[in-house]
């Protein structure tokens, strides 16, 4: 038993097998993935934690509002980092709130102590339509 298959539907199935296949072989470069050896000198940045919605009050060690942060979302990696969306942050003094600093994004960047009785410093990086307000 034989079966006829026009030309425009063998140039088809060949077009669609040819471009399933350049899919399979460029699909992940092109979309941006890459993979990773273990001798590549990149690592996987892994994300401990997530939340929307923000709203933190820090306290100093006397039990005063230190600072609050608002924002819509942050995400907190294994290695210490903080990034946050949309931060506002207040600075207190006295218990009256003194200086709001707005931004589109930040990053609070851990430091490494050379001693376990020293606290841990962090760098905040601010980007994006950064304000400083004077209340």
């Amino acid at each position: 038993m034989r079966f006829r298959v026009s030309k425009t539907a063998t140039i088809s199935i060949a077009s669609l097998f040819a471009v399933a296949l350049l899919l399979v072989i460029f699909g992940k470069r092109h979309l941006g993935y890459q993979a990773l050896s273990e001798d590549s000198g990149f690592k996987a940045i892994e994300i401990e934690a997530y939340s929307e919605g923000i709203n933190s009050i820090l306290y100093d060690q006397s039990g005063e509002i230190s600072y609050t942060l608002r924002a819509d979302s942050q995400v907190h990696y294994k290695d210490g980092n903080t990034t946050v969306e949309r931060p506002l942050i207040r600075l207190f003094q006295d218990e009256v709130p003194r200086w709001n600093i707005v931004a589109n994004q930040g990053e609070v960047i851990a430091s490494i102590t050379n001693s376990s009785l020293e606290l841990e410093k962090k760098n905040l990086k601010l980007s994006g339509n950064v304000e400083l307000l004077g209340l």
